[in-house]
């Protein structure tokens, strides 16, 4: 019996692997937090508490006017709902990059064209001094994984047409997978204004339906004012927070993009045998603006017009007749 129901329980357990693998956990989570966030709205009576404890902190340091601004259940709203949109929107691959995408986004850009430059021409003379199989001797020092692979195809004779093209493959390859990592900004910052509006409307009917309008017309404006938080909150996390951050990584991306193709460039130009100074004036042209040498000009003084001034014309020299002192 215990030999027949082995098979069984293995079989039940691979339909159940089955049937969850037929569901994107992510969509799920997402939608989870979706609802939580309109909850969040629907039930705000329960943040009164948390809404209590905010404003005596804020009547504590006397700063009540910004109290004005404050409605916890937006927030949460805003927070939970715009995220939950944005996994669902999302795979689970680009979405757990998120930590590191802040970094980038926090920290600045480490990109020393410069010094990479500095390393492609002295490879650039040490293949044309001693061979293209000596670069194998710097491998080890390479800690660029794009660089350290390029000079391994160089090292190992590839075909100059094929290396260009392996090369551009992962180049492209690199741009549209930094890309899905500003898009998760954008659609997140997308998102967000979209679930303010809705988290105002919710707030309206909450106010409108709660009677408020019946005679006490200051507790219906202060009740308005707070359905209008969510919206202020969805454009002021967009505009301020989200759609910068996805700028700011597309930069990046043009500046690494920018990098490969002067790297590229280069392990070209060394598998040709160019010139190591004709290499570095080559890749000079993909520095940015910023790390442009600037030619120094030297200012060249304007003659004077006048005997004595600095810079003036000189005397003439005294003819013979004035030499001798002939009138």
């Amino acid at each position: 019996m215990d030999t027949l129901k082995a098979p069984s329980s293995k079989i039940l357990a691979m339909r159940r692997q089955s049937a969850l693998k037929q569901f994107d956990l992510m969509s799920l989570a997402g939608i989870v937090l979706v609802v939580l966030g309109l909850c969040c709205e629907v039930f705000a009576r329960v943040f009164n508490g948390l809404q209590s404890f905010v404003a005596g902190l804020f009547d504590l340091i006397h700063l009540d006017a910004v109290m004005h601004f404050v409605n916890v259940p937006a927030f949460f709203l805003i927070l939970f709902a715009s995220f939950g949109a944005t996994i669902i929107a999302h795979q689970w691959e680009e979405i757990k990059t998120l930590p590191r995408l802040l970094s980038f986004v926090i920290k600045e850009s480490d990109f020393d064209f410069e010094k990479i430059i500095v390393l492609l021409a002295s490879f650039s003379e040490k293949a044309r001094r001693e061979g293209l199989l000596k670069l194998e001797d710097e491998l080890k020092g390479i800690a660029d994984p794009f660089i350290r692979e390029a000079v391994q195809l160089v090292i190992d004779g590839t075909d100059m047409e094929l290396l260009q093209r392996m090369l551009s493959i992962k180049v492209e390859a690199m741009k549209e997978r930094h890309k899905k990592g500003e898009m998760i900004f954008m659609d997140w910052g997308g998102f967000a204004p979209t679930i303010g509006i809705i988290g105002t409307v919710m707030g309206l009917i909450h106010v409108l339906s709660s009677g408020l309008g019946s005679g006490n017309m200051n507790a219906l404006g202060a009740g308005i004012a707070r359905a209008f938080l969510a919206t202020f909150y969805g454009i002021a996390s967009a505009n301020l927070l989200l759609l910068p951050a996805a700028g700011k990584l597309r930069l990046r991306n043009q500046d690494e993009t920018m990098m490969k193709e002067m790297i590229l460039e280069g392990i070209m130009s060394i598998q040709s045998g160019d010139n190591p100074r004709l290499l570095k004036e080559k890749l000079k042209t993909f520095l940015p603006s910023k790390t442009e040498a600037k030619p120094k000009i030297q200012k060249v003084k304007k003659p004077g017009l006048f005997k004595g001034q600095s810079g003036g014309p000189q005397k003439a020299e005294k003819t013979e007749e004035e030499k001798v002192g002939v009138p």
